[in-house]
């Protein structure tokens, strides 16, 4: 009993301390007149560990099972005192001037800091009176069940009785007001027993009570089905998310520990949608769960059944469920599975931004028979390089090794350009001309000089037709005349000018 008298004279003192600590600066704060949001959260804060204290203040530790705990909530009692005398030291520095100043140019910096540690304390004293009732209701379990067994032996004992009632004789009435005398006693007994036991029941629950702590809160179901609490001041993004997760599932392989180690595991909001990590912190906010699904990845070999990945077949029980979509969350349709998968074939864009390695030996990783939501992602190998051979040469060389043609097709290519291209052959020129000048000045300025060959898929503007034209590869007759006329004026004239100078 020397612990017991240890928290009376000791951390009893620090107890009250403590929760007067914290209504006077309540009192201070509000006194201040400022309505800010940092203010009001750490003033319900404080309320908070006002009520914790209280609370402790009240428990009758009686039991052997209670006594182990006290020298950890003297501890921690110590640390809330500790905490709260420095926390009003600094308020009552911010009485002066200087500290007025200082305090409103630092308030909600501080504010939000103290606000932190108080609310870590408070879950550390949670936490340890957690333990301390899920302790003291398993040792009132044991009280109800040994009720339970009281009640069997007086069952048993009423058998007797009545066996006892039959051999002797007596009459069936008198034996009767025995019987429920008997039972009336037993049960009075037990019934206040249980009472006595509701009433401890109701007193650990009383003291599992948060106290209305305002830190901000959402829930992440594990593999399992069993929800992780996250406050919203320690995760503000997927990598606070995946160091959180990690740590909590650390060594527990039968919670698909080792699949969320090497990032194999998805985030699934509260519509069905995979989160991506980039998108996490805009879907946060308080209240709101998410669910895990393991990724299950697998590299399987091309084959006729692979080839078109389907999510009809449940990969739990084989069971084929006629309505499924790939890429959506499925229910299997089978009785005896009802399980809940999803199916992707490659790899898909809801999880190409987790950096996980693929696994190698599928035999030795865990079982997903209790995993709550599993993703199966297949892969197919990425083809090979076809050895493609020239049709021409049946050789790679000029081929494909130096990216570029075969020769033998940019031979081809080329003869083809060559006849498709138009060229005009002087003696072509020479057939054309049905009408030879009798006379040709020898400076060749009575020669007029021949036109450029007409493109291809044009039309004379002459004759309007292509038959002299294009067809043979030289000029329209009709120019060739009308050149061979013009040629004979110039001709002429200039023979009638000469005879007149000489006269």
């Amino acid at each position: 009993m020397l612990v017991i008298l240890s928290l009376a004279y000791g951390s009893f003192g620090d107890i009250l301390e403590s929760a007067r600590l914290a209504k006077r600066i309540i009192d201070v704060l509000r006194s201040a007149g400022s309505s800010s949001s940092k203010r009001q959260q750490i003033i319900s804060t404080l309320e908070g560990m006002h009520d914790d204290m209280s609370t402790l203040s009240t428990l009758d530790f009686h039991s052997s099972l209670e006594v182990q705990y006290l020298d950890r909530l003297a501890t921690e009692v110590a640390l809330c005192r500790s905490l709260m005398d420095r926390f009003y030291a600094r308020i009552n520095q911010s009485n002066s001037v200087l500290g007025r100043v200082l305090m409103a140019l630092s308030e909600e910096t501080e504010l939000a800091s103290w606000k932190t540690q108080i609310s870590e304390r408070r879950r550390a004293l949670h936490r340890l009176l957690h333990l301390l009732n899920s302790e003291c209701l398993a040792a009132i379990g044991d009280q109800l069940g040994l009720v339970g067994s009281q009640m069997q032996y007086v069952g048993s004992r009423v058998d007797s009785v009545e066996a006892q009632v039959q051999n002797v004789g007596v009459e069936v009435r008198s034996v009767g007001l025995i019987v429920t005398n008997y039972l009336s006693d037993e049960v009075s007994h037990m019934r206040s027993q249980i009472l006595e036991f509701g009433t401890d029941v109701e007193r650990m629950i009383a003291r599992m009570s948060l106290h209305d702590v305002l830190d901000s809160v959402f829930f992440v179901m594990d593999p399992l089905g069993r929800p992780i609490t996250i406050q919203l001041s320690h995760c503000d993004n997927f990598s606070d998310l995946d160091r959180i997760l990690k740590a909590f599932l650390h060594n527990r392989p039968q919670a698909g520990g080792r699949y969320v180690e090497r990032g194999d595991y998805s985030i699934v909001s509260p519509e069905g949608r995979n989160v991506l990590p980039v998108h996490f912190a805009a879907e946060l906010r308080a209240g709101i769960q998410f669910d895990m699904s393991i990724v299950k990845r697998s590299i399987i070999t091309q084959s006729i059944e692979l080839q078109k990945p389907t999510a009809q077949k449940c990969p739990y029980c084989q069971y084929t469920n006629p309505d499924a979509a790939e890429g959506s969350w499925i229910n299997c349709s089978n009785s005896r599975c009802e399980r809940k998968y999803q199916i992707s074939s490659g790899e898909v864009l809801k999880t190409e931004e987790i950096n996980s390695p693929q696994i190698v030996n599928g035999q030795q990783e865990d079982q997903t028979e209790l995993f709550r939501l599993v993703q199966f992602v297949y892969t197919l190998p990425p083809p090979r390089k076809q050895n493609v051979v020239c049709d021409a040469c049946r050789s790679r060389k000029h081929c494909l090794s130096k990216n570029y043609p075969c020769t033998y097709y940019v031979q081809q290519v080329t003869r083809e350009k060559k006849l498709n291209t138009f060229s005009l052959k002087p003696k072509d020129l020479s057939s054309a001309s049905t009408i030879q000048p009798e006379h040709v000045n020898n400076g060749g300025s009575d020669i007029l000089p021949m036109p450029l060959p007409p493109t291809l898929n044009t039309v004379c503007d002459a004759c309007r037709s292509r038959k002299h034209c294009l067809s043979k590869g030289y000029p329209c007759t009709y120019y060739v005349q009308q050149a061979t006329t013009g040629r004979k004026k110039r001709r002429n004239t200039m023979g009638h000018a000469h005879i007149m100078d000489v006269t």
